[in-house]
């Protein structure tokens, strides 16, 4: 066994058995952790295609995003974070570009954000729902798409800066998606990565399915691998992206949603959501440059 993110072999069990039949019927794995990269992956690894035919059948998720995006307090919070992270981007970069391409945008909000700012933006997403919102609601671009089936002339060129926001860490295959992002991304382009808080998102997924909690159906899927900023730095790396920055990002809004959070229609979902995202308090924002 080795880690599917920096290959190395000296790997340990991170969890007390399996997760026995609370992912699926067919798919019974146990959490293991590299002890050089510190990643966490399940394993044995999620045969090829059974996220997406996972993801396809969730029903209940479906309905899940249906509510969220129906609700108006929760529409003027992603907004918000959106700016926030759009005007973070942009000054850490400190140059000017005119063109941001969203992967895995979902209903649009980062792209909205960029659009507003003047650039050209497109988003990427293989979500019906998600895209709908974002071309009828938010009037932005997006294609109806996973990354890798997206061709370069479809967005009218490659981008400045290419983003991926809270996405790698549910993908099948890191090294794959990076890769792909960099095909639609200049030479000198950036790319902007954000993931969860490696400590307390990987905790919080862990007891929520070992406790057969299931306040999210996003919690059943069990991510197939969380990296930490160790593995992923050393990835970027290896494809050909020089680190820039690796640090944190803390949308300011966060203090007054988490203050406010009564005022939602679905508050246990959204408590739920905002501590496993943002952890103790920040997300891992890392930001590279296509050598």
């Amino acid at each position: 066994m080795q880690c599917p993110l920096c290959q190395n072999l000296s790997v340990e069990l991170a969890t007390a058995g399996s997760l026995e039949s609370l992912i699926s019927d067919d798919y019974n794995p146990a959490v293991h952790k590299c002890r050089f990269c510190q990643s966490q992956f399940l394993y044995p690894i999620a045969p090829e295609g059974w996220l997406t035919n996972y993801f396809s059948k969730a029903e209940a998720r479906t309905d899940s995003q249906k509510k969220q995006l129906e609700d108006p307090m929760s529409e003027s919070l992603y907004k918000e974070i959106a700016v926030a992270r759009a005007c973070w981007i942009k000054k850490r970069i400190g140059k000017d570009i005119s063109s941001v391409y969203d992967i895995g945008c979902g209903p649009g909000w980062l792209v909205a954000a960029f659009q507003d700012m003047g650039y050209r933006t497109v988003g990427i997403d293989p979500n019906p729902i998600f895209c709908k919102f974002a071309r009828e609601k938010l009037n932005v671009k997006v294609i109806e798409e996973t990354l890798e089936k997206v061709d370069v002339n479809e967005l009218n060129g490659k981008a400045d800066l290419v983003t991926l926001v809270h996405l790698v860490h549910m993908a099948e295959n890191i090294e794959q998606i990076l890769l792909a992002a960099l095909k639609k991304l200049k030479r000198r382009g950036y790319i902007f990565l954000e993931i969860p808080n490696e400590v307390y998102y990987w905790r919080t997924v862990k007891q929520k399915i070992l406790h057969g909690r299931e306040t999210l159906p996003y919690y059943r899927l069990c991510k197939t691998i969380y990296p930490t900023k160790k593995g992923i730095t050393q990835l970027m790396n290896h494809i050909g992206i020089r680190p820039l920055y690796t640090g944190t990002f803390f949308p300011p809004v966060i203090n007054t949603v988490i203050k406010g959070m009564p005022v939602f229609s679905n508050y246990q979902t959204l408590l739920d959501y905002f501590w496993s995202i943002f952890g103790f308090g920040k997300v891992i924002v890392m930001l590279g440059q296509k050598r």
